[in-house]
């Protein structure tokens, strides 16, 4: 008897443990993002925008550049707190 209850328990278990496969609709939603992602280019560009500023290395002026850059762009984008750490 033990084992049949232990069985029953393993087998529910295990049915909502491992993920089932996702609807119509949900698989349709996720290729809408990912084609939407792949078809917008504002991320692409502002990585770009950031790579020209050369390397980066800690303490050199080019870091400091690339730290003003990026909390110049998350201020543009209306982020609500945007901070540099002291260092």
């Amino acid at each position: 008897m033990l084992r049949i209850v232990m069985l029953l328990v393993l087998a529910i278990i295990t049915k909502h443990a491992f993920p089932q496969e996702p609807s119509v609709e949900h698989q349709q939603a996720v290729n809408n993002l990912i084609k939407t992602a792949l078809n917008f280019r504002f991320d692409y560009n502002l990585l770009e925008e950031l790579c020209q500023t050369g390397p980066r290395l800690s303490g050199y002026p080019e870091s400091l550049q690339a730290f003003t850059w990026a909390v110049a762009k998350l201020n543009a984008s209306d982020c609500d707190s945007v901070w540099l750490q002291p260092v």
